[in-house]
């Protein structure tokens, strides 16, 4: 029951001509998304701009509503990366936009309070694993990051905390905000999503539970666990229920069609996903469901850590899950309405590795996927996925 053979479709159109997008100047780029085959994933030549120099394994993603761009943040740690810049891909014309250079390690330090800052002219965070836990707020048009460089391994004198961070797109500064006045450290290998039904930021972490990997750095020492949510005003966060189901390493996504978050990765059965529903008013306990989807078997090789991307216009969630014996991932919708995986045939990808950078652009009616390793040698590459209707 594979997606080729249902009402979305898998008839080709006329292909992207991908040799003179490379050399068309920005201004002819536009409408590239119209000329993509659907249900394939077809790498882009993105040649304007400085790209990153490579796409972090940790790094997350977020879509900018306002400019139809891909914000792209994060770092490996472990003495490798010290990137904290932010990239933002254009999608229009597909060009690469950097808004500051990487801050030197040596710019890494304490403030007065113990928080890990960075930046020279300007404050910026120290580099850090974002995993999903990134979220673009539309109505402060900012980035905000709810992680921590807990696998750093760069001494800094006196005590070391990681405070929550804002950036605003429009000014490109930093801040440390919203303020963590319970006093507890930021999230770490977690999931954010935003819920616009209640204009609230939901954060979901849970390392405390038993895990098969190797604890490192300061994740002991992360008491805010849970599913936390942080209201309209922004300024305190909200614990709405201490139950969890995860090891960490997952990725959630917000179903705005029926006001669930997903959350997608193991400990869980081929295809389970959980999903929570929230309380009414922010910090309201809501209810977590474990669901075992019937169609298609997604994700085929299970995973703890791959991509996805709430579908607006359809109102289901792609994934990409590793399919380990076929040393490839794959390509899945999820329809939390029907409670069934669709599978699209012939839209599988070379392995990607920890992926947190996806995204879906309501504008263009297009995926975008951002790839490549440090640790393979594989420069950043993008690719676009269109679906048939």
């Amino acid at each position: 029951m594979v997606l080729a053979c249902l009402a979305l479709g898998a008839a080709l159109t006329a292909s992207v001509d991908l040799e003179a997008l490379r050399t068309q100047p920005a201004a002819l780029r536009t409408g590239w998304e119209l000329k993509l085959p659907v249900n394939r994933w077809i790498e882009m030549p993105v040649t304007l701009g400085p790209a990153p120099p490579f796409r972090w394994s940790h790094s997350g993603s977020v879509y900018d509503q306002s400019r139809d761009s891909l914000i792209l943040f994060g770092a490996d740690e472990h003495l490798v990366s010290f990137d904290n810049a932010i990239y933002e891909l254009r999608l229009r014309d597909l060009r690469w936009i950097g808004h500051q250079p990487p801050s030197p390690p040596y710019a890494m330090r304490t403030d007065a309070k113990g928080r890990r800052v960075a930046g020279l002219q300007q404050l910026q965070p120290w580099p850090m694993h974002i995993y999903d836990a990134m979220i673009y707020d539309l109505s402060a048009d900012s980035v905000m990051v709810f992680s921590g460089a807990k696998h750093s391994f760069v001494p800094a004198p006196g005590a070391q905390t990681d405070p929550a961070w804002t950036y605003a797109l429009e000014n490109r500064q930093w801040r440390m905000a919203p303020e963590l006045q319970d006093g507890l450290p930021n999230f770490f290998a977690a999931g954010a999503v935003y819920d616009p039904l209640r204009n609230t930021v939901i954060a979901y972490s849970s390392t405390a539970v038993a895990t098969p990997f190797v604890r490192l750095g300061g994740e002991d020492e992360l008491p805010r666990i849970g599913v936390w949510e942080l209201g309209p005003d922004r300024r305190e966060w909200q614990l709405a229920t201490s139950e969890t189901h995860h090891w960490g390493w997952f990725n959630a996504e917000f179903d705005s069609r029926h006001g669930v978050m997903l959350v997608f990765g193991r400990p869980l059965g081929a295809g389970d996903v959980w999903v929570y529903k929230p309380g009414s008013v922010p910090g309201q306990r809501g209810e977590w469901q474990r669901r075992s989807p019937g169609g298609d078997l997604c994700p085929a090789g299970g995973g703890h850590y791959f991509p996805a991307a709430y579908d607006s216009s359809r109102g289901m969630t792609l994934v990409l899950p590793p399919d380990v014996a076929g040393w490839r991932n794959i390509t899945c919708l999820y329809d939390y309405g029907r409670d069934r995986w669709l599978r699209i045939e012939g839209a599988d990808l070379p392995p990607l590795e920890i992926n947190y950078t996806l995204v879906y652009s309501p504008k263009l009616d297009v995926f975008v996927l951002v790839s490549g390793s440090f640790f393979e040698s594989e420069p950043t590459r993008v690719w676009a996925l269109r679906l048939g209707r």
